[in-house]
């Protein structure tokens, strides 16, 4: 007599009853064609150690990609500012199509001055490069910045335009965060997120070995995108517009939390055409003297008390020191003119009489 595989018989009565007890295994599930591969979400990084701040500062996290809608909830208000650049170079004024130079003190290579609203054969001027002056202040819960420009306008032939800021905490001429507008509307007098970003230097190595003067050790710039047109912590973290009023003036406004805690730093700013790459920064590192034009950057300035001198600081010329009066002699009238012995001594200022 033949075994009964009772395994199979089993198998066989679950199937007739519609159990799965002996399912097989299924197979793959084939893609659909024409539709795209679903892709697995992306996974981000852990915040490193060179977040870490002390408890009493607050931290920005990197911008993290959402699909959340942003809400905005605070709206900077009028701007006000209480300090202003000392002095800055207008190309403007100066500027002839033919024989113009990029002379110091202007422009100084070898401490990241910039005064090169020109194209590179210097035959044509940017008004809307060229910085006249720049401010700072702050009001209420938010901080302003603005930029007054040469003239209002826009690149006619598709070029990127950025104004900037760059802010260093320690004012030792490594800028920690770089805020940022690319292609500002010419008609966007209502503060807007749209092209305004902000980047943090975590691991402190802007401008390579030696800030501010170039070297080709250069670092990774601004490598930590903190706020991106809305995305990030805080959608409402920092915002731009045009004066209403005038139209030639660049704002920012951002809110504290954005400088980490720090009430005190050296601040100065910048407008580009073309390329705006944050990992480059120190410009000069990235660029050589030559190649680099169509740019216009401020010296720097403290806001809050002064930690330290770098080379980056606005130079001003002292006053001259005055020098001491000298007495004015006035010749009196002669003590007797009919006596001979009198005479005139303007060394001393004085008459003698000499017999």
């Amino acid at each position: 007599m033949k075994k009964i595989n009772f395994a199979i018989v089993s198998c066989l009565l679950a199937a007739a009853l519609l159990v799965p007890a002996c399912s097989r295994p299924q197979a793959a599930a084939q893609p659909v064609v024409g539709e795209a591969p679903v892709q697995p979400a992306a996974i981000l990084p852990e915040k490193t150690e060179a977040l870490a701040a002390p408890a009493d500062e607050p931290v920005i996290a990197p911008v993290a990609a959402t699909e959340t809608p942003i809400t905005h909830k605070t709206l900077p208000g009028m701007p006000a500012y209480q300090q202003h650049l000392p002095g800055e170079c207008n190309t403007g004024f100066n500027y002839q199509p033919v024989g113009y130079q990029v002379r110091p003190p202007c422009d100084i290579w070898h401490t990241s001055l910039f005064e090169r609203a020109v194209s590179a054969d210097m035959g044509t001027f940017y008004h809307y490069l060229d910085i006249l002056s720049a401010q700072i202040g702050k009001e209420g819960d938010w901080y302003y910045a603005s930029l007054d420009l040469f003239g209002a306008g826009v690149p006619t032939d598709g070029a990127l335009l950025t104004y900037f800021f760059e802010l260093d905490f320690n004012q030792d001429g490594r800028g920690d965060v770089l805020l940022a507008v690319e292609n500002l509307d010419l008609y966007a007098t209502e503060w807007t997120v749209s092209g305004v970003r902000a980047w943090r230097d975590l691991n402190g190595d802007v401008g390579g070995e030696t800030p501010i003067r170039p070297d080709s050790q250069g670092g990774d710039g601004y490598e930590t995108l903190v706020f991106d047109q809305g995305l990030g912590d805080d959608p409402d973290l920092a915002w731009a517009r045009r004066d209403p009023n005038r139209y030639q003036r660049i704002e920012f406004a951002f809110k504290p939390v954005l400088l980490s805690g720090n009430g005190s730093f050296m601040w100065w700013g910048g407008a580009m055409r073309g390329n705006f790459d944050p990992a480059v920064f120190d410009l000069v590192d990235a660029n050589t003297e030559k190649m680099l034009y169509e740019i216009d950057t401020t010296c720097g300035w403290i806001f809050g008390h002064e930690k330290a001198y770098n080379v980056r600081k606005c130079y001003i010329a002292p006053n001259p020191t005055p020098k001491p009066k000298e007495d004015i002699c006035i010749k009196p009238p002669h003590p007797d003119p009919q006596n001979n012995c009198w005479i005139w001594f303007p060394d001393k200022c004085k008459w003698e009489c000499w017999n």
